[in-house]
C-alpha cells in the first residue's frame, strides 16, 4: 500500500513540480493520517479541484512582488497572507477551504513566542493537514504575535496542498 502511495505522488508531484524531498513529507503526512491509496486516488480524480488550486497559485504569482513581504527576524521571503487568503476565496470559493486553530502556546523567555497549530482543509473537511507556526512578541503585542503565528501555520498547512509552494522553494523575491 505504501507503494502506491509513492506512485501515485510521484506522478501527481510532478504536476505541480514537487521535489522528491516534498514527496516524501507529503507520503509521511498521508501515511501518518493513516490514508491509504484507495482515498488518495479519490482524491486526485476531483481534477478540478487541483485546477482551482493552480489558479490560486497562478494569482499569487501574478501580484509578486506586492505580495511578497520580508520576515525582520530570519530575513525569509513569504507570500502575505491576506493574498492567500483572498486568492482561495476567489478561486475556491468562501466555505470550500478552511482551518481551525487546534493549539496556542505562549513561550516566555529571553524572546517571548507563540506557537500555535492549525489543521487546514481545501475541498472537503476530509482533505486536511495540520501545521505549527510560531511568531516572536514584539513590542510588547501578544495579540499581533498570535496573528502572525496563525497565519504563519495557516500558510505552512496550506503549502502540503502546494498552496504558496513558489514562497516555499526559495522563489519569491522582493
Amino acid at each position: 500500500m505504501e507503494e502506491k502511495i509513492k506512485e501515485i505522488l510521484q506522478e501527481k508531484g510532478e504536476l505541480f513540480g514537487l521535489e522528491e524531498e516534498e514527496i516524501l513529507q507529503i507520503r509521511e503526512a498521508l501515511l501518518t493520517k493513516g490514508i491509504n491509496a484507495k482515498q488518495l486516488i479519490e482524491s486526485f480524480k476531483n481534477e478540478s479541484l487541483i485546477d482551482k488550486i493552480n489558479k490560486v497559485n497562478e494569482e499569487l504569482k501574478s501580484n509578486e512582488p506586492t505580495n511578497v513581504s520580508v520576515d525582520t527576524f530570519t530575513k525569509y521571503t513569504g507570500y502575505k497572507p491576506q493574498y492567500v487568503v483572498d486568492a482561495m476565496n476567489k478561486h475556491l470559493g468562501v466555505g470550500q477551504w478552511g482551518f481551525c486553530e487546534v493549539q496556542n502556546q505562549l513561550k516566555e523567555g529571553e524572546k517571548t513566542t507563540v506557537i500555535t497549530k492549525v489543521e487546514a482543509w481545501v475541498g472537503n473537511t476530509d482533505n486536511k493537514f495540520t501545521a505549527w507556526g510560531g511568531a516572536m512578541v514584539t513590542r510588547g503585542s501578544v495579540s499581533d504575535a498570535m496573528k502572525s503565528a496563525q497565519t504563519d501555520a495557516l500558510k505552512k498547512a496550506l503549502s502540503y496542498f502546494s498552496v504558496g509552494y513558489r514562497a516555499y522553494r526559495g522563489l519569491l523575491k522582493k
